[in-house]
């Protein structure tokens, strides 16, 4: 009987260690490998404290494969800035041990830095804080930093963080803290060098929030949205250059909805003459990085000329989108960069 039982053991623990395995994936080396599955070990047999030993030297772009800490990064990182924060970790040096016991690594955009601005730190407690710029250079007007933490927007902002941000700015731009579900704004220059940040009182901050456009162009921090007219038709342009294929006698940029790490403009667009008694809709997405693009469907039409569709923002981030068209009152949903009918 107890030798049944030592190998019934001794199956589960071979069992388990081929699962982790597999949920590496193309893991680049089996040091790797080995990193990442003591780490998972560890967390799962204490809970309270990691041992992040087996992390020093790692490259920060290999934590988004690791088992404990990728899906940390999945959940607090939104789609549209994984590129930007990918781009980071590739090019960051390895981890280091820090003075309580945790790993991190920081970038002032120096050549010893590989040119890159950027901050990651991995707590012995499991918490994760990520550090960005994600903006482009050539036409962002304010600098912007954005912070990613497991911490919740409620804790206060890792002191090292806040030491990070200083010397990176100088007291200089703008702010964003996320956690996967709220967001914090604030101007740079309210940290000190010697103090944390308390947001409590903003827990009931939305994800998004809304503007309205006046005048012809919105400039963001990734570029600029522009209305112009080229033989006798409105297009859109974005940075100059055509953006999608709305053409029509009367386009209007009329609202934009702020998030973390984009901006989402609402376009209406209509035709001039006196049997059009309907208006079209559209949203232009704008990336901190990257080119602006359009998301439209062939059912965004209002049956009335000039009106607009009841747009309503979750605390999630979601634009709940209310219309009557040609089909009768629809409902769409646009979400991480997603519309989706409900």
């Amino acid at each position: 009987m107890q030798k049944n039982l030592m190998l019934i053991g001794l199956v589960s623990c071979l069992t388990v260690v081929s699962a982790c395995s597999k949920q590496l994936g193309d893991a680049p080396d089996v040091g790797m490998q080995t990193r990442s599955l003591d780490s998972a070990q560890s967390s799962a047999a204490t809970m309270t404290r990691i041992d992040l030993a087996p992390y020093v030297d790692l490259k920060p772009v290999d934590l988004q494969r690791d088992p404990l800490f990728g899906p940390k990064l999945t959940a607090i990182v939104p789609r549209a800035s994984a590129d930007c924060v990918r781009g980071a970790l590739e090019q960051l040096r390895p981890l280091t041990r820090g003075a309580k016991g945790e790993v991190y690594t920081q970038g002032f955009g120096s050549h010893a830095d590989n040119w890159t601005e950027g901050y990651i730190e991995v707590a012995p407690d499991g918490q994760l804080d990520v550090g960005v710029v994600c903006s482009d250079f050539a036409t962002a007007v304010d600098r912007h930093i954005y912070i990613f933490t497991t911490r919740g927007i409620a804790a206060p902002l890792n002191d090292a963080t806040a030491l990070w941000i200083n010397e990176l700015t100088r007291g200089e731009g703008r702010l964003t803290i996320f956690d996967g579900k709220l967001q914090k704004d604030m101007a740079v220059r309210e940290l000190t060098s010697s103090e944390s940040i308390d947001i409590a009182g903003e827990l009931s901050a939305p994800a998004v929030t809304e503007t309205a456009i006046t005048g012809e162009s919105y400039k963001s921090a990734g570029g600029v949205l522009a209305v112009v007219e080229i033989d006798y038709v409105r297009k859109l342009v974005w940075n100059g250059v055509g953006l999608g294929d709305i053409e029509d006698d009367h386009i209007t940029l009329e609202k934009v909805y702020h998030y973390a790490d984009r901006d989402v403009v609402l376009v209406t667009h209509a035709c001039g003459g006196s049997a059009c008694t309907f208006t079209s809709f559209a949203f232009v997405e704008i990336p901190m990085t990257g080119r602006a693009r359009v998301l439209t469907n062939d059912n965004f039409v209002t049956n009335s000329d000039g009106v607009l569709p009841d747009i309503a923002a979750a605390t999630d981030g979601r634009l709940v989108i209310s219309f009557t068209g040609f089909k009768g009152k629809e409902k769409w949903r646009y979400s991480d960069g997603m519309l989706s009918k409900e």
